[in-house]
Formats: structure tokens, C-alpha cells, sequence
């Protein structure tokens, strides 16, 4: 990978890769072209395509607090042991977070020697957050695209990061088997939801054929055509 634009496809000819021409990622196939909002942001969404609104609209206010104090939690704790293990042994290739927001998992992840992390969310003003992170320079691409749609190349992804499936996306199947076209025959799916979601997820991660297991509130899944044989000792 010589350059991030290299990774992506034009959605709506699904022409690869684009090409970097000054502000702006093109395709040399149909000329759609995406504007760079920042060295490394790049946006695949109209801007009425902005889904704040939304999201207010899906979450209920219950949520939202749960979430804020879950968020004002994790800057008193040190990072999750059991997300930190899981990340450990399968880091070293690239590492995309579906819904990333202001990139806060992205870079506790930044720990690990990724090869690249990508963060995608529908939402422009927290990618603009993520950006100004420290942690994002070279070794990071954000993008803003819908999570259904993601403008990446299939089986490209080597590990894959969702956090409260449920709780954030309005279609978490779609999410789900975006994930599977984008994910490396090797590459592992790192899923957390809230308890009451555990009976939906197990069902979604079987129809879509994965295996998996539990390490603490997170779930690791593999496609079953290419999972170990340890691994489908402990799937459930």
C-alpha cells in the first residue's frame, strides 16, 4: 500500500482504486469524485447526508445517558484488558471500526502495530474530532461513508471492530454483512453489545457464518470456512 487512497472504491461504479488528485480522491472509471475534508479524511456522503438528526432520533434518551456516563467512565479507567488482549493477538494488519465517532477506540488501539486504522462513520463533525487527534497521522484513514456501503475493497480487512451494534445502527444485519464482504479470509470480527442484545447477536453472527467465542463483554468471531480448529472448540 503505497498510498490510503489506494484501499478505496468509487461507489457508484465500484471502480478501484481511486486516485489523488489535490482536495480530492477521483475515479478515472465514471469521474465521481470525493472531496479530502483533511489530509486523511476523505467524504463519501453528501452533506445532507449527515445523519446527527438520526441518530438523535434513534437512540432513546435513556441511551444517550447511558452512554455519556459509560463514555465519562473510560476516561477514569485504563483500557479494557480483555479488548486489549483480543486486539494483541490479531494486530499487525489493517483495522477498521465501523461507527467510530471521534475516534476514542481508535486510538486506545493505537497501541497495537497496526499496519493501518481505518475509522468510518456517517457523522462528519466527530470524524473533524478524530482528525485532530494526535494519534491520527499517517498510520490512519477516516471516512466518512455510510456503514452499509463502506468504499473499501472486499476481503481487504484484517480485523474488525463494532461497538453496541444494536444500540447505534439502525439495520445491524447490513452492518454485519458489510463486515463479512470486507473482512480477510483470516480476518476476525470483534463485536460488544449490551446484555439484552447477546440472543440477537449469537443469532445474526450464525447467519452469517461466523464462529465464535466470549472474552469478557466482547464477542470474536471468524468466518466458519476459515476458522482454526481451537477456535471452533470454544464457538458456542
Amino acid at each position: 500500500m503505497k498510498r490510503r487512497v489506494d484501499l478505496l472504491s468509487c461507489l457508484r461504479c465500484g471502480h478501484q482504486p481511486l486516485e489523488r488528485q489535490g482536495p480530492i480522491a477521483r475515479c478515472n472509471e465514471c469521474g465521481r469524485a470525493y472531496p479530502m475534508r483533511r489530509p486523511g479524511l476523505i467524504d463519501c456522503l453528501p452533506a445532507a447526508a449527515d445523519d446527527e438528526r438520526r441518530l438523535e432520533l434513534l437512540l432513546s434518551p435513556r441511551q444517550w445517558l447511558r452512554l455519556g456516563k459509560e463514555a465519562y467512565t473510560r476516561r477514569l479507567t485504563p483500557p479494557d484488558p480483555d479488548l486489549y488482549e483480543t486486539m494483541r493477538s490479531h494486530a499487525g494488519g489493517l483495522l477498521l471500526q465501523i461507527g467510530c465517532g471521534s475516534g476514542r477506540l481508535l486510538d486506545e488501539l493505537a497501541v497495537h502495530p497496526w499496519r493501518l486504522r481505518i475509522g468510518v462513520d456517517r457523522r462528519l463533525a466527530p470524524l473533524l474530532r478524530a482528525h485532530r487527534s494526535p494519534l491520527s497521522g499517517a498510520q490512519c484513514l477516516l471516512v466518512r461513508a455510510s456503514p452499509y456501503r463502506i468504499p473499501l475493497r472486499d476481503k481487504l480487512i484484517d480485523a474488525i471492530v463494532i461497538n453496541h451494534l444494536f444500540s447505534v445502527f439502525k439495520d445491524p444485519s447490513a452492518v454485519v454483512f458489510e463486515a463479512v464482504r470486507l473482512l480477510a479470509p483470516a480476518g476476525v470480527l470483534v463485536c460488544r453489545v449490551e446484555r439484552r442484545h447477546h440472543e440477537p447477536l449469537r443469532r445474526l453472527l450464525a447467519s452469517a457464518g461466523f464462529a465464535y467465542y466470549r472474552l469478557g463483554d466482547w464477542w470474536v468471531s471468524k468466518r466458519l470456512d476459515a476458522q482454526s480448529e481451537a477456535l471452533a472448540e470454544r464457538a458456542r
